[in-house]
């Protein structure tokens, strides 16, 4: 969420006297005193900064953006005013006004702290993710200590399927040894990156990781069963399996994975006893059926 410091408010009356109920926790007084204003001045700055304030402090996000942008309308140029503004857009759900005045802040002030990262999440809300990602990695430049901005950068890359440098990233982010490291969902996610460029060993290693966190997840063991056949680990395979049938005998894709170890082991006959016996009980299973003929092709049949 973007954070936003900047609370003070005029003083001139008659604004001094609406914030003055407003700290009493008298809204509506408050928003009356500067309405009225409004009515007889319609781009009063102090009015229309004190209502974008008092909205935004109370949550109401839109309401803020609206009067703040009017006011930017009016008198542009204010660092105070762009930032408070872009949050404003953020928190409103506004992702388009957010960047557009985010990049109008950072022209006047590129080296407010968050600001690029702010502009990073907002980018990733409206799914640009090339120039999210220039965005993040600013934003990792200047907090090399933070876990929050390597992920949201290895996001990016993977959304657009970069993966080697996501993987680069989000270990950079295993690395600080903070939350990330303990997260087995991100664990899982860095191993199946890895799959997919044929780092099977590698791959291996941090479903084993997740494992450690939690370890009778059967989707994850599952997981690892699939990179250790691709790694050639039949082996390391049949012990995943032997763990998962231990842990839920009824997991979906266990017959099929039991055949496919069995004939990579040499046990054509096995498999296709394991083959038959889960097709009699679901004789539609796709990826059974597509096991089949590799079996028989093994048996010579």
């Amino acid at each position: 969420m973007p954070s936003d410091q900047n609370t003070s408010i005029p003083t001139n009356d008659p604004v001094g006297t609406a914030f003055a109920q407003f700290q009493k926790g008298k809204i509506q007084e408050a928003e009356s005193l500067l309405q009225s204003v409004l009515t007889d001045e319609p781009n009063h700055p102090d009015a229309l900064y004190g209502l974008g304030v008092i909205y935004f402090e109370t949550e109401r996000f839109a309401d803020s953006a609206q009067y703040l942008a009017r006011l930017d309308a009016s008198q542009p140029g204010s660092k105070d005013l762009l930032l408070r503004l872009a949050n404003a857009y953020a928190l409103a759900d506004q992702p388009s006004e957010a960047v557009d005045t985010y990049k109008k802040l950072l022209i006047i002030a590129p080296d407010i702290p968050n600001i690029h990262f702010n502009l990073g999440i907002m980018l990733s809300d409206l799914h640009r993710w090339e120039e999210a990602s220039s965005a993040f990695e600013i934003a990792v430049e200047q907090e090399p200590g933070s876990s929050e901005p390597l992920l949201n950068l290895a996001d990016t890359y993977d959304r657009q399927a970069r993966f080697e440098e996501a993987i680069t990233v989000w270990q950079r982010a295993i690395a600080l040894a903070d939350k990330a490291a303990q997260d087995p969902a991100l664990h899982v996610l860095i191993g199946k990156r890895l799959r997919l460029v044929d780092r099977f060993e590698e791959s291996v290693n941090f479903f084993e990781r997740a494992l450690d966190i939690i370890p009778d997840d059967t989707e994850v063991i599952f997981e690892q069963h699939r990179s250790m056949i691709l790694n050639k680990d039949l082996s390391g395979a049949h012990s995943c399996l032997e763990k998962m049938e231990a842990l839920n005998p009824s997991y979906e894709h266990l017959a099929p994975a039991w055949a496919a170890v069995q004939l990579g082991l040499g046990k054509a006959e096995d498999a296709l006893a394991t083959c038959e016996n889960h097709l009699q009980q679901y004789p539609h299973d796709i990826t059974m059926l597509s096991t089949r003929p590799f079996i028989l092709n093994d048996l010579g049949s």
